[in-house]
């Protein structure tokens, strides 16, 4: 016999333990009175059975609706009754990941694959879980295990829809598009709630994100309390790069948004996107207050530190971030970033190593390599590293330019001078980049192209030191010394222990027969670490 409640298997416990036969066999007892009381338990067993079932298609049919606080509310009440009924575990486990409670949502879910370890809903529903966590690995892991466990596509159209995700999941894209496809031919011209919520998932999994927030935007104006909507309607606004718009969405569920991890991660997300550093830190802690397991946010808490340059702190929170999921690519990526930053270019080249290791087509895994290898002295496989990314992407910019420093670092100017070039030309505006240029012309000599370009370097950022060194030199090299001059001057004003502006300006005093201030100048360029007069 099936047991269904606690109470139903302490009475067959007893039954056997004195010898009488089941319930199921009470028909065959030769006792009427314990004929009527089996029956009497066998209907009270159904009358439960009964109320379970109920409640679980209510609690069903509120997360259709995207109302996930009457969901867990109700499967609760079930499993207040039952405490191991898979199906509400892995319902209330769904609904608590909507609300942004992952370490919830992954208890009720893990109990319930270990109550049902063949339900292909239960693995569908904790992978997409992980792909809210941004869990790739497990992610596809599960998706894997659901469809393996499914016999058949759903016939529901919102498993049918989760079932398609998992195909996505397992780069099964053409069935997925299928679906999706079919969905919309079959929802098409439907203007109750379900359908257009159903009609907006398809596009936003296709990509068509300006439709899904059509479809979205008619939902809202059905159901203007259902916050899910919103916060729906905020992620297809991210997609299309409107975060003012995505920021507007999620400030409607409240003044502030409910304390739900989600909520804040989702607001914090707009905020990096915006450049706005400092409101992404404070909406990632408090998502991160309220769920301590959301280990993606350390990841993207870590880019806004670093972006602020606290790279203390940013360094904290991508090593919290490898140590949550150690196949993380991009974790290792962004802590090769940060060490850089820190002047630590060897154990940068080991993070940036690993990334690529783990996944070599990971976002500017080789850009940020070939920086680890430019730090390193590694100025060969630099080259190389750069030359991938821009094999990838004919107009990385930044490629071009590290490419060009690593040639420059080779002596092999003329090729600097190249790539500096291609950078220049696909953004304008940056000043390091005609600072660079301008330093590799004065290495061939081209005085007046290298003092053309650092006066455009310093006309876009003043407060830069380089280019005022470039450009002095320049005007020394042509016999301009007080141009020269005042040049040194400034770029020592700005940076007080520039050693190499400072054995510019000796080599300048000693032109200008002042020997006193030559050696003065020279005393102090060794002081601050200026040792080999072929380094410019």
């Amino acid at each position: 016999m099936k047991v269904k409640t606690k109470a139903t298997f302490l009475c067959l416990s007893l039954l056997l333990s004195s010898g009488l036969m089941p319930a199921d066999c009470a028909e065959q007892s030769s006792d009427p009175e314990q004929g009527e009381k089996s029956s009497k338990s066998d209907g009270l067993e159904q009358v439960e059975k009964s109320g379970i079932s109920s409640d679980l298609q209510q609690a069903e049919q509120l997360s259709k609706n995207r109302d996930w606080r009457g969901s867990v509310q109700k499967y609760t009440a079930v499993l207040k009754v039952q405490a191991d009924n898979a199906a509400a575990l892995a319902g209330r486990g769904f609904a608590y990941s909507h609300l942004g409670e992952h370490k919830k949502a992954l208890q009720d879910l893990n109990r319930a694959i270990e109550l049902a370890p063949s339900s292909a809903d239960i693995f569908t529903k904790r992978s997409l879980v992980y792909y809210w966590m941004r869990r790739f690995d497990l992610y596809k892991a599960d998706a894997e295990k659901a469809l393996s466990l499914t016999k058949e596509a759903p016939q529901d159209t919102d498993r049918l829809l989760y079932y398609a995700h998992m195909l996505d999941a397992v780069k099964r894209s053409e069935e997925a598009k299928a679906i999706y496809e079919r969905v919309l031919a079959d929802n098409k011209g439907k203007k109750d709630l379900e359908s257009v919520v159903y009609l907006a998932r398809a596009n936003r999994s296709l990509g068509l994100n300006k439709d899904a927030v059509y479809f979205l935007t008619m939902a809202i104006k059905m159901a203007p309390n259902q916050e899910d909507l919103y916060e729906k309607r905020a992620y297809c606004y991210l997609a299309l790069g409107r975060w003012d718009l995505a920021i507007a969405d999620m400030n409607k569920l409240e003044k502030e948004p409910k304390p739900e991890p989600m909520n804040y991660a989702i607001l914090a997300y707009c905020y990096l996107c915006q450049r706005q550093y400092k409101e992404a830190v404070e909406n990632y802690t408090k998502a991160l207050e309220l769920d301590p397991e959301f280990h993606q946010l350390y990841l993207e808490r870590g880019r806004a530190y670093h972006a602020l340059q606290d790279h203390k702190n940013a360094l904290n929170d991508f090593e919290k971030s490898i140590g949550a999921d150690k196949e993380n690519a991009d974790a290792y990526r962004e802590k090769a970033g940060v060490l850089l930053c820190l002047q630590m270019p060897k154990d940068a080249l080991e993070q940036a190593k690993k990334a690529i290791s783990l996944d070599p087509k990971v976002k500017d895994g080789y850009y940020t390599l070939g920086q680890a290898n430019f730090g390193s002295q590694n100025y060969k496989e630099a080259i190389a590293s750069m030359t991938k990314v821009i094999d990838a992407d004919k107009e990385a910019d930044q490629a071009f330019f590290w490419r060009g420093l690593a040639y420059r670092e080779l002596r092999q100017y003329e090729e600097a001078v190249k790539d500096i070039t291609a950078a220049i030309k696909l953004y304008q505006n940056e000043p390091k980049y005609f600072c660079a240029r301008g330093a590799a012309q004065a290495s061939l000599h081209n005085y007046q192209k290298a003092i053309a370009d650092c006066t455009k370097s310093i006309a876009l950022a003043p407060h830069r030191t380089h280019p005022y060194l470039t450009r002095g030199l320049s005007y020394a090299r042509l016999g301009r010394y007080q141009l020269a001059l005042k040049d040194l001057n400034q770029a020592i004003r700005q940076y007080p222990k520039y050693g190499d502006a400072y054995y510019q300006r000796s080599l300048v005093y000693r032109k200008l027969g002042l020997r006193a201030r030559a050696k003065r100048d020279l005393q102090a360029a060794k002081k601050y670490g200026y040792g080999d007069p072929a380094a410019m």
